[in-house]
C-alpha cells in the first residue's frame, strides 16, 4: 500500500505504508504546486494485471496532467491543458477500465 502526497513546493512524495518510510520524492514534478493527486481503484469488474495499478496521476496549477510510474521518478506521460477550457482548475481520474483518463 502506498499514500501520494503533494507539497505546495511542487514535490510529489511516495510514501510505502507497509514500512513506513518514504519510498520515492520526485522534485519539481509541475512548474506550479500539485493540487490534486488521483489514484487507480481496483473494479469488480474489470480484472487487471498487478503492474496495472503502479501509476498515479497529478493536477497542478500550470494546466498539465501527469501520469507517473511508481517504480521511476519520471512522468510517463504528460497531458495539457486546453486552449478553451471552461474550468479554472484542472482535475483528472481513471476511467474503471484504466484505458482512458478523465
Amino acid at each position: 500500500h502506498v499514500v501520494v502526497s503533494a507539497a505546495s513546493n511542487r514535490t510529489v512524495q511516495v510514501l510505502d505504508a507497509a514500512v513506513g518510510a518514504v519510498a520515492r520524492v520526485i522534485r519539481d514534478a509541475h512548474q506550479r504546486p500539485v493540487h490534486a493527486v488521483a489514484l487507480p481503484t481496483p473494479s469488480p469488474h474489470v480484472a487487471l494485471e498487478p503492474a496495472a495499478y503502479d501509476t498515479f496521476l497529478t493536477c497542478a496549477a500550470d494546466g498539465v496532467v501527469a501520469r507517473w510510474d511508481l517504480r521511476s521518478a519520471r512522468a510517463t506521460a504528460r497531458f495539457s491543458e486546453h486552449a478553451n477550457r471552461r474550468e479554472t482548475t484542472v482535475r483528472a481520474s481513471y476511467s474503471p477500465c484504466m484505458r482512458y483518463i478523465a
